[in-house]
């Protein structure tokens, strides 16, 4: 099981420590929910604090009216148990639960998704693949996201060791 979250939003519960990230976050405005449908796995993390969180795998449905249900696998005593989070369409690129704020920030849609998680003071920045592992290039460009979003080096990029 890797340490980090919960996934989008459903870590937004835990209260961790307050986050600075710019206040200029990148959000990518024509994403295509249909093509996020299926399963993503979780490969890196960036958050303040050296508190781990849980991250699971979790597969996306859109639904007709552009928003996405992401139903989050969580392993527990060797079975897995679904959580099914409503993500409404608030903004393009931005959807909103009742657990918080999820923010797609970049995307190819066949092996990389790059989220922005919040609520209160806790911001998340999660790199998801396809499969449970990318390319050194997409690891690259994920780093370079987290610095322009203003996190400091020696809270950049928590390995995932192992995956759902």
């Amino acid at each position: 099981m890797a340490k980090a979250s919960l996934h989008p939003l459903a870590l937004l519960l835990l209260g961790l420590p307050f986050l600075a990230f710019a206040d200029d976050v990148p959000v990518m405005t024509d994403v295509d929910v249909t093509k996020l449908a299926g399963k993503w796995y979780p490969v890196k993390t960036m958050k303040a604090g050296s508190d781990p969180i849980e991250i699971y795998a979790f597969t996306l449905e859109p639904t007709a009216d552009g928003s996405m249900i992401t139903n989050v696998e969580i392993p527990k005593d060797g079975a897995c148990t679904i959580k099914k989070i409503t993500g409404t369409k608030k903004s393009p690129g931005v959807f909103v639960s009742s657990d918080g704020e999820a923010t797609i920030m970049d995307t190819d849609y066949k092996t990389y998704l790059f989220t922005h998680l919040s609520t209160g003071n806790l911001r998340i920045l999660e790199l998801y693949g396809r499969k449970k592992k990318v390319s050194k290039k997409i690891k690259k460009k994920f780093k370079a996201l987290v610095k322009k979003v203003g996190l400091k080096p020696a809270r950049r990029l928590k390995v995932r060791k192992k995956g759902p």
